[in-house]
């Protein structure tokens, strides 16, 4: 069975324009996780940079 997912609704013609028809929810998902993951790696420095500035360390 084929799950069609949408974002938003969309028109036949924009329908057709898609990679194979629908939106494919798990390489969606694995790449908002990496963007997740690399935003959490370059933040976490950063914060502990602006945190020691605070302290006066």
């Amino acid at each position: 069975m084929q799950c069609h997912v949408h974002s938003a609704p969309l028109t036949h013609a924009a329908a057709a324009v898609e990679i194979g028809g629908s939106l494919a929810a798990g390489a969606t998902a694995l790449v908002l996780l990496a963007w997740a993951m690399a935003g959490l790696v370059l933040a976490l420095p950063i914060l502990y940079r602006m945190a020691g500035h605070e302290l006066g360390a």
